[in-house]
């Protein structure tokens, strides 16, 4: 969890009580408490809640890496940002791949396990 995350949920009448292990508290209500995977669950629903409906492609890199605790230099090295046309709802129209090549030339159809039998 991110200080970002943390005042995100501050936002949305959430306080944070312990990042370790995570524990939140409704502000409204103190009876309303969330643990661990529950918490990460509240925090993931206000996130979806808040997503802008198209990113650019460096904002999306951006919060790809400060989500996942990456460096820059890190996700350079090991991953690449492509277009995504998967059509979730909540798709912010960008996808992280990983760099290695036997995972890109199966996307590109380089490979014989991604061509159709023939």
């Amino acid at each position: 969890m991110t200080d970002a995350d943390e005042k995100l949920l501050e936002d949305n009448g959430w306080e944070v009580e312990c990042r370790s292990p995570f524990e939140i508290q409704s502000k409204e209500d103190p009876q309303s408490r969330a643990t661990g995977w529950a918490a990460e669950i509240v925090l993931e629903s206000i996130r979806c809640d808040q997503a802008p409906s198209t990113v650019s492609k460096e904002e999306f890199e951006a919060i790809y890496i400060e989500r996942s605790d990456f460096t820059r230099e890190f996700y350079d090295k090991h991953f690449v940002t492509l277009p995504c046309d998967c059509g979730e709802e909540m798709c912010v129209g960008w996808q992280c791949l990983s760099r290695h090549n036997h995972i890109l030339k199966k996307l590109n159809g380089d490979s014989k396990e991604s061509r159709p039998h023939e």
